[in-house]
């Protein structure tokens, strides 16, 4: 996510928070803690964190929406290259 992604989350926050006046070194700041997030992440846990809540989020809350929605289950395992499968060098 680069800093300017980050300022277009805190407009979309103050859009639903009249009263919520970013500094202007809050997006730098939102995009360092949100590392390595990519933007319409961020954006699609924003928006569930605006349907529940009426509360400025944090990006704490949209780091924990993220790894509440991380499945380890979805991961496709990825075939080991041919010279590392194993076995002898004629069974390859």
């Amino acid at each position: 996510m680069t800093e300017k992604e980050a300022g277009m989350l805190l407009v979309t926050i103050r859009d639903c928070v009249p009263n919520y006046q970013p500094s202007p070194t809050a997006p730098k700041t939102w995009r360092r803690i949100l590392g390595s997030m990519t933007y319409l992440e961020a954006e699609k846990h924003l928006d569930e964190h605006f349907k529940e809540s009426r509360f400025a989020p944090t990006p704490h809350d949209i780091i924990s929406r993220s790894r509440a929605a991380f499945d380890p289950d979805s991961i496709i395992p990825l075939e080991p290259p041919a010279d590392m499968r194993g076995g002898l060098p004629h069974e390859r």
